[in-house]
C-alpha cells in the first residue's frame, strides 16, 4: 500500500454516475487482459458488471470506490450494506499496470465508507487459487466452506 501511495500520482473518488464511463472503458481493459473470452466465468461476471454499470442509478443500495490515476482509470470496487455491521464487496477490478491496486483501492473505499461496518464479506473465490490466496491474505475471521456436488443420472 505504501509503495502504491508513493509510485503513484493518484485521485481516490467515490463511485458515481460521473465515472462510469471510465469504469466501462476499464473493464473493457481487463477482459482484454485477462482474456474474458476464452473463460465462461469471466465472461459471466463481465456481462453482470455491465449490465450493473449501466443501471448504476436504478439499482438502490449500490456504493462504491474508484481510483484515477493519469485521467484514467486505475481501479474500482463495487459494494453494498449486507447487514447493520457487514458490508458486501461485489466487485474489485485494477488495472495490473499499478503495482498494488487492489489493495489500494480496498483501504481508500473502506478508509472511506464511514468505518461503521465491523465485517467485510469478500463473497467466494470460486474455487480460483489466486483469488483464494489474495482473499486469505486479509485473514477472515470465518468463512463458510461450499461442496459441489454432481449428480449422475442413470
Amino acid at each position: 500500500m505504501n509503495q502504491f501511495r508513493k509510485k503513484y500520482d493518484f485521485e481516490y473518488v467515490p463511485f458515481g454516475t460521473d465515472i462510469i464511463h471510465k469504469a466501462m472503458e476499464m473493464q473493457e481493459d481487463w477482459c482484454t487482459w485477462r482474456d474474458c473470452e476464452s473463460s465462461d466465468l469471466l465472461s459471466a461476471e463481465n456481462r453482470t458488471i455491465s449490465k450493473i454499470l449501466t443501471q448504476w442509478e436504478t439499482i438502490k443500495g449500490l456504493t462504491g470506490g474508484a481510483i484515477i490515476a493519469n485521467q484514467k482509470m486505475a481501479g474500482y470496487t463495487i459494494a453494498e450494506r449486507l447487514t447493520d455491521d457487514t458490508l458486501v464487496i461485489h466487485f474489485e477490478k485494477g488495472n495490473p499496470d499499478y503495482k498494488g491496486i487492489y489493495q489500494a483501492i480496498n483501504q481508500m473505499f473502506l478508509e472511506r465508507s464511514g468505518n461503521t461496518f465491523e465485517f467485510v464479506n469478500r463473497e467466494q473465490d470460486l474455487d480460483i487459487q489466486g483469488l483464494r490466496k489474495a482473499k486469505l491474505s486479509y485473514h477472515p475471521v470465518n468463512f463458510i466452506k461450499k461442496y459441489k456436488i454432481t449428480l449422475n443420472r442413470s
